[in-house]
């Protein structure tokens, strides 16, 4: 434990260099995920337009839309950052649960009939 404690003290600076390196990496990459949906969505309701006949101009609604789109991966990119070691770790459990959910629907308060009951509608 000790051997633990003196490498943790003794490194700090450049665990925190590296932690704060791969932060600013998942920010940048997840502000830019959340643009390109931006920009496809953007493009989705140019062709929409195009197809239905309308002269394409920036709608409020589009503008709203890529903003809010914007705005949704700046605010869920700071958490992923500051959080980025365990985002593998929630992701490999949602897979599980889903997995456990899947075979054992009783386990996770939902009834075998309630999935029988949408799969014939």
């Amino acid at each position: 434990m000790k051997r633990i404690c003196d490498f943790a003290t003794g490194n700090a600076h450049t665990i925190v260099l590296i932690y704060a390196i791969v932060a600013a990496i998942v920010w940048v990459a997840v502000n830019l995920y959340f643009w390109k949906i931006s920009f496809d969505l953007d493009r989705e309701i140019r062709e929409e337009m195009r197809e239905y006949g309308d002269c394409y101009s920036d709608t409020d609604e589009a503008k709203f839309g890529k903003h809010i789109t914007r705005l949704t991966g700046f605010i869920i990119s700071i958490p992923a950052a500051v959080m980025w070691w365990c985002t593998p770790l929630i992701v490999a459990g949602l897979m599980i649960y889903d997995k456990i959910q899947e075979k054992n629907p009783e386990l996770c308060g939902f009834k075998a009939d309630d999935f029988d009951k949408e799969e014939n509608k």
